[in-house]
């Protein structure tokens, strides 16, 4: 979470939160509540007055994300939290439905915690950024990086995959206007 003068960005992992956390609120005096707090959803008591947005994300791309991120972990750091690196996309996928910890909730999930006034698009990102209330003309796009559009993930798009990102994520694509494959 990022509280600013004004505002209060709510960081749904594998959105763009970092990228807009480092390179873009603190233009506009946000500052991150820390590490602990960071992707903490409930917007505190003396902040509730104030504008509250967040980003998401295609459930597909974000999942898969999310994926390929923990690929980069050791299996010895991933065995703590129960993960398997020989596992499936779709294999992975179950799992998170089956989690508690913030980052392998689904989006809807996340964001039915607190009042938000803006849900901004990780696909149009710039066009929501610029009708933030806080925004001013001097508007400049943060370098976002999409380690999954980088990627040749259609082989990762396995019907058992989209089944299970389906599953997990069904409020989602209802809530933010994303369509089921």
């Amino acid at each position: 979470m990022v509280i600013g003068p004004d505002f209060v960005f709510l960081a749904v992992p594998r959105t763009a939160s970092q990228a807009l956390t480092y390179h873009f609120l603190p233009k506009y005096g946000g500052e991150s509540l820390g590490t602990d707090d960071y992707h903490r959803m409930d917007v505190p008591p003396e902040h509730a007055h104030k504008f509250t947005f967040a980003v998401v994300r295609n459930p597909y791309d974000r999942l898969l994300s999310l994926w390929y991120l923990i690929q980069k972990f050791t299996r010895e750091d991933l065995g703590k939290d129960g993960i398997s690196k020989d596992w499936t996309p779709a294999q992975f996928v179950d799992w998170c439905a089956t989690q508690s910890r913030m980052n392998w909730r689904p989006q809807a999930k996340l964001l039915s915690v607190s009042r938000v006034d803006r849900v901004l698009r990780f696909e149009r990102l710039e066009e929501g950024l610029r009708s933030l209330p806080f925004v001013g003309d001097e508007f400049e796009m943060p370098a976002v990086q999409n380690s999954t559009a980088r990627r040749n993930i259609i082989e990762d798009l396995t019907r058992e995959f989209v089944e299970a990102v389906n599953r997990h994520s069904v409020k989602a694509f209802i809530r933010f206007g994303y369509t089921m494959l």
